[in-house]
């Protein structure tokens, strides 16, 4: 089950947020005790300080680890991907512009990578990007064909 998404752009302002959580018929929430803005600076700041602690840690005296031919790895330049509590679990997926999709599922979900970057390819750009309404990444999202189709998604990956 999802239970949230949020879409930060690379100057870590959320542009996106949606809500599925305590919803029996998958529809999106605007219920919530905490302003969405502040539970979005909440959840930028745990993942920014875990995406940096695992950056640290795979590195040694600074540099990152190396293989057997010299090159860097390519899992720890991908370092941080989800977390998981008791009660649920966080996924995180970066682009290579710097958007990062965070998605926050019942604590039992497997690893979302792969759908995080199919909502981006399939969803944020050819809805978004492509779209020559929308003129800057530090807007708020408010296309309603990308919000019926990320809804329409995320519905059908959490039966």
């Amino acid at each position: 089950m999802i239970y949230n998404f949020y879409l930060f752009n690379r100057h870590c302002k959320c542009i996106y947020y949606a809500n599925w959580q305590n919803d029996d018929d998958g529809s999106l929430s605007t219920k919530n005790d905490m302003k969405w803005e502040e539970e979005a600076k909440l959840v930028y700041g745990v993942v920014y300080s875990l995406r940096n602690l695992c950056r640290k840690l795979s590195t040694i005296n600074g540099t990152p680890e190396k293989n057997e031919k010299g090159e860097e790895n390519e899992e720890d330049e991908r370092g941080f991907l989800s977390y998981k509590t008791n009660s649920y679990k966080l996924h995180y997926y970066e682009t290579a512009s710097g958007l990062k999709f965070v998605v926050c599922t019942d604590h039992r979900t497997p690893n979302l990578q792969d759908m995080l970057h199919q909502v981006y390819r399939d969803i944020y750009v050819e809805y978004v990007i492509k779209n020559p309404l929308y003129h800057s990444d530090n807007d708020y999202i408010n296309n309603e064909l990308f919000k019926t189709k990320l809804h329409e998604f995320i519905k059908s990956q959490s039966n």
